[in-house]
């Protein structure tokens, strides 16, 4: 794999990111969720012959959520599936530098689901649905979810002033900033 998260990341330290309008995914009930913010099919590059989903989440105010087998988990699943085939949870314990879960797409022709779980179990998360490695067996998939509490963010573009573009690039700069600085560290 030659996926750079922070490529895609650096323009998601944010609060509320639009959330993905698409066929691809279903959204959670309520007011409080895990959102999924995009979805991203690997360049030939970036997936070097793999065939995975690769998967990050962000909090409600854009920071990463860091390795931590405890808090969330991924649960995957394919159409079809019967219910003694329901895998494992997926743990987050991937470092910085990588996404923090991943699955393998097993076959060509299996199409698979993600979801973020809560331990817990308060908080709900989109599912996002159809993705497959493809007739050759070679397509990989990058998903970040964002935790959001309120309705889901507006799809689409926000209009803002000159005045407004700036202050928010100025803070963007300083929050950049700091998480390249976590990030190598």
């Amino acid at each position: 794999m030659n996926l750079n998260p922070a490529k895609y990341l650096l323009r998601m330290y944010r609060h509320d990111n639009p959330v993905v309008a698409d066929d691809r995914v279903v959204p959670a009930p309520g007011d409080d969720a895990w959102r999924c913010v995009l979805i991203h099919e690997l360049t030939d590059e970036e997936s070097q012959g793999a065939h995975n989903i690769y998967v990050d989440c962000l909090f409600s105010d854009g920071g990463r959520v860091a390795a931590n087998p405890a808090f969330s988990r991924l649960r995957y699943g394919w159409d079809g599936m019967r219910k003694d085939e329901t895998p494992p949870l997926v743990p987050f314990e991937k470092q910085p530098g990588e996404p923090v879960a991943n699955v393998n797409l097993a076959s060509p022709s299996q199409v698979t689901w993600v979801e973020v779980v809560d331990v817990a179990g308060q908080i709900k998360s989109d599912r996002v649905v159809g993705l497959s490695s493809g007739l050759h067996g070679h397509r990989s998939w990058y998903v970040v979810f964002q935790r959001q509490i309120g309705k889901p963010a507006p799809v689409g573009y926000v209009t803002i002033s000159k005045q407004e573009l700036l202050a928010l690039s100025m803070e963007s700069s300083v929050v950049i900033r700091s998480r390249l600085a976590e990030w190598a560290a």
